[in-house]
Protein backbone atom coordinates (compact mmCIF):
# COMPACT_ATOMS: atom_id res chain seq x y z
CA UNK A 1 0.00 0.00 0.00
CA UNK A 2 1.72 3.45 -1.02
CA UNK A 3 -0.33 5.76 1.26
CA UNK A 4 1.25 3.28 4.26
CA UNK A 5 4.56 3.69 3.19
CA UNK A 6 3.79 7.30 2.33
CA UNK A 7 3.22 7.99 5.83
CA UNK A 8 5.89 6.47 7.27
CA UNK A 9 8.28 8.21 5.62
CA UNK A 10 6.47 11.48 6.59
CA UNK A 11 7.06 10.50 10.66
CA UNK A 12 10.38 8.84 10.14
CA UNK A 13 11.15 12.31 8.38
CA UNK A 14 9.52 13.99 11.22
CA UNK A 15 11.47 12.45 13.78
CA UNK A 16 14.46 12.91 12.75
CA UNK A 17 13.76 17.03 11.92
CA UNK A 18 12.72 17.07 15.86
CA UNK A 19 15.58 15.06 16.87
CA UNK A 20 18.11 17.40 15.08
CA UNK A 21 16.32 20.45 15.86
CA UNK A 22 16.53 18.93 19.68
CA UNK A 23 20.99 19.03 18.89
CA UNK A 24 20.80 22.05 17.08
CA UNK A 25 19.18 23.98 19.87
CA UNK A 26 21.15 22.67 22.46
CA UNK A 27 19.53 20.27 24.24
CA UNK A 28 21.75 18.60 27.37
CA UNK A 29 21.53 16.24 30.04
CA UNK A 30 22.16 18.41 33.10
CA UNK A 31 23.49 16.76 36.36
CA UNK A 32 21.56 14.97 38.62
CA UNK A 33 19.66 16.28 41.59
CA UNK A 34 19.65 13.95 44.58
CA UNK A 35 16.02 14.92 46.05
CA UNK A 36 16.67 14.77 49.56
CA UNK A 37 16.46 17.46 52.71
CA UNK A 38 20.53 16.18 53.36
CA UNK A 39 21.44 17.87 49.79
CA UNK A 40 23.82 20.64 50.43
CA UNK A 41 22.84 22.01 47.47
CA UNK A 42 19.34 22.57 49.32
CA UNK A 43 20.97 23.83 52.53
CA UNK A 44 23.19 26.46 50.56
CA UNK A 45 19.77 28.59 48.99
CA UNK A 46 18.22 28.82 45.69
CA UNK A 47 19.11 25.87 43.38
CA UNK A 48 18.52 27.42 39.56
CA UNK A 49 18.83 25.64 36.66
CA UNK A 50 19.43 26.70 33.37
CA UNK A 51 17.27 24.31 31.32
CA UNK A 52 17.10 24.57 27.74
CA UNK A 53 14.25 22.64 25.20
CA UNK A 54 14.59 19.53 24.94
CA UNK A 55 16.70 18.97 27.89
CA UNK A 56 16.56 16.46 30.72
CA UNK A 57 17.50 16.38 34.20
CA UNK A 58 17.37 13.32 36.32
CA UNK A 59 15.96 13.48 39.84
CA UNK A 60 16.87 10.80 42.22
CA UNK A 61 14.87 9.79 44.94
CA UNK A 62 16.35 8.83 48.77
CA UNK A 63 18.11 6.61 50.11
CA UNK A 64 19.01 5.41 52.88
CA UNK A 65 21.68 4.00 51.26
CA UNK A 66 23.42 7.24 49.65
CA UNK A 67 25.10 9.58 52.45
CA UNK A 68 25.48 13.32 50.90
CA UNK A 69 27.64 14.63 53.82
CA UNK A 70 29.05 13.48 56.94
CA UNK A 71 26.29 12.69 60.00
CA UNK A 72 26.36 11.61 63.55
CA UNK A 73 23.74 9.05 62.74
CA UNK A 74 21.72 7.74 59.63
CA UNK A 75 18.15 9.09 58.60
CA UNK A 76 15.27 7.29 59.83
CA UNK A 77 12.99 5.55 56.62
CA UNK A 78 10.49 8.13 57.57
CA UNK A 79 12.58 11.02 56.96
CA UNK A 80 13.14 9.65 53.10
CA UNK A 81 9.94 9.74 51.61
CA UNK A 82 9.15 12.47 48.92
CA UNK A 83 7.11 13.63 46.55
CA UNK A 84 8.15 16.08 43.52
CA UNK A 85 4.88 18.59 42.34
CA UNK A 86 5.03 20.70 39.32
CA UNK A 87 2.79 23.38 40.88
CA UNK A 88 1.96 27.53 39.36
CA UNK A 89 2.98 29.82 40.89
CA UNK A 90 0.15 30.77 43.28
CA UNK A 91 0.36 27.27 45.04
CA UNK A 92 3.90 27.55 45.00
CA UNK A 93 3.93 31.11 47.15
CA UNK A 94 1.31 29.79 49.72
CA UNK A 95 3.35 26.24 50.07
CA UNK A 96 -0.20 24.95 49.46
CA UNK A 97 -1.05 22.42 46.61
CA UNK A 98 -4.37 23.09 44.89
CA UNK A 99 -5.24 20.01 43.23
CA UNK A 100 -8.21 21.35 41.35
CA UNK A 101 -6.03 23.38 39.15
CA UNK A 102 -4.90 21.02 36.19
CA UNK A 103 -1.29 22.35 35.42
CA UNK A 104 -0.62 21.42 39.31
CA UNK A 105 0.81 17.52 39.26
CA UNK A 106 2.70 15.28 41.24
CA UNK A 107 6.02 14.30 38.88
CA UNK A 108 7.94 11.88 41.09
CA UNK A 109 6.91 10.20 44.31
CA UNK A 110 9.63 8.62 46.41
CA UNK A 111 8.07 6.15 48.75
CA UNK A 112 10.83 3.31 48.56
CA UNK A 113 13.50 4.23 50.87
CA UNK A 114 15.29 0.89 51.31
CA UNK A 115 15.69 0.69 47.46
CA UNK A 116 19.16 1.70 45.54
Amino acid sequence: NWKGRFYVHILTFLYGYLELFALVNGSKTLPSIQWSFQNPRFQEGSIQLNVSSYSKVNIICPTKYVALKETDSDPTENQLYENVWMVDSSSYRSCNINTSIASNKKLLNCDQPSKL
